[in-house]
């Protein structure tokens, strides 16, 4: 049995400490949110990125983006349309490229095993990054930025490059 190569993730504090105004511009041009939220929701792009890398380093396990999730995931993918910036940041911070994996339910899925995944993804978070971005993540932002609300603040048109 061969064994996964082993990638040096930096600390949750570097990752934190990276910034891309280009990111947070696009974004601004895509959906209208309070100024004040802009920021918060690219550093909860960081802290999911690198959950992601260090969970699926560490144990095995890989975290899931969630409807609940879905500011997040957008700021995700306004992230990814920088790709230069986007491959860079990877490499650097965690020598390896993220890829953004959409999650689709079979819908035979066992119950059971949505909700021990979800447990252990919750635990994860609460564990690495603490038990305020759990909640921010999980009952701040679905309130706030459900996928409806996204749909309706959304800029139309979608801006081009």
């Amino acid at each position: 049995m061969s064994r996964k190569p082993t990638i040096k993730i930096a600390s949750l504090d570097q990752v934190l400490s990276y910034s891309n105004e280009h990111v947070l511009v696009r974004f601004k041009k895509t959906i209208e949110l309070l100024d004040s939220d802009y920021q918060i929701i690219f550093e909860d792009v960081l802290r999911w990125l690198w959950l992601s890398a260090t969970v699926w380093e560490n144990h095995l396990f890989r975290v899931r983006i969630t409807s609940e999730l879905a500011i997040i995931d957008q700021m995700w993918h306004t992230f990814l349309l920088f790709t230069i910036d986007y491959k860079k940041f990877c490499e650097n911070y965690f020598e390896v490229y993220l890829h953004h994996q959409p999650y689709i339910k079979d819908k035979v899925t066992d119950s059971n095993s949505v909700t021990w995944e979800f447990e252990k993804q919750a635990q994860y978070i609460i564990k690495y990054l603490g038990k305020e971005t759990f909640i921010r993540w999980y009952y701040v932002y679905p309130k706030k930025y459900s996928t409806e609300i996204i749909n309706q603040i959304y800029q139309k048109p979608y801006p081009v490059t």
